[in-house]
């Protein structure tokens, strides 16, 4: 069954917790007069995730997801299907060309993905993606942790993936990924045979509330990397307008 997800927009001072929400099937917000978003299980997602140990891959070592970013800063988390999709190597190449240089030093993009963490620098070194913004999951604990979707039908057969690609091969969008990503594709295999049907996602951080949340629907379907721009600016002035008001 489908997930459903409330809609937010982040009261622009302290935590609010109050109204109504509104319902969206893959990506939703806050907004000024609503609570903080949560994962379909109920739990706020820098909740589900702060204890949750993966490996930087440039140091090769263990961190939790909670050390990541301060209380005071905004951050923004990518989740990828595994290291051996190709759309997840298409994505890293988007993300490092077009996606961390508009958000700057102070908005840390971080990109988890299935894999260990020794695969890790054959990834970083095949799509170029930074080692120190690279997250490995070698068991898949944040996905788990925060309900993104896993299953036959939404990684094979969900008509959403092809759908999406006919849609971006009408555009031209496809060049990243015939002309970088599949002349030197490596299907790595993720570690445990059932991560292979693992979804990602994106979550939209201000400190430790989340903002704003895109859950893939089927593989290749990922957020618009142009809303994802625009929502992490607007929780970098969100977090921005909460210290000078505490100040």
């Amino acid at each position: 069954m489908p997930h459903k997800f409330h809609a937010y927009r982040q009261k622009p001072l302290k935590k609010s917790h109050s109204c109504k929400a509104q319902q969206s099937a893959t990506s939703t917000s806050t907004s000024p007069q609503q609570p903080a978003l949560t994962t379909p299980s109920g739990i706020p997602p820098y909740t589900a995730l702060q204890d949750k140990t993966v490996y930087l891959v440039s140091t090769q070592q263990p961190v939790q997801m909670g050390s990541l970013w301060s209380s005071n800063q905004a951050a923004v988390v990518f989740w990828a299907r595994s290291m051996g999709c190709p759309f997840c190597w298409e994505l890293s190449i988007n993300l490092h060309r077009n996606i961390i240089p508009q958000l700057g030093p102070t908005i840390p993009l971080y990109l988890v993905t299935i894999g260990t963490p020794e695969r890790g620098l054959d990834f970083v070194k095949k799509t170029g993606f930074p080692a120190d913004r690279l997250l490995a999951d070698p068991t898949s604990v944040t996905y788990a942790a925060i309900g993104l979707k896993k299953g036959v039908v939404d990684t094979f057969l969900n008509p959403a993936t092809p759908l999406a690609l006919a849609k971006r091969a009408m555009q031209g969008d496809l060049k990243t990924l015939t002309e970088q990503v599949l002349p030197q594709w490596e299907p790595w295999q993720p570690p445990q045979q059932d991560q292979a049907l693992q979804q990602g996602g994106v979550v939209v951080f201000a400190g430790d509330d989340a903002t704003w949340v895109h859950w893939d629907p089927a593989t290749s379907v990922h957020a618009d990397l142009d809303q994802v721009v625009q929502e992490a600016r607007a929780a970098a002035a969100l977090v921005a307008g909460n210290v000078g008001v505490e100040q």
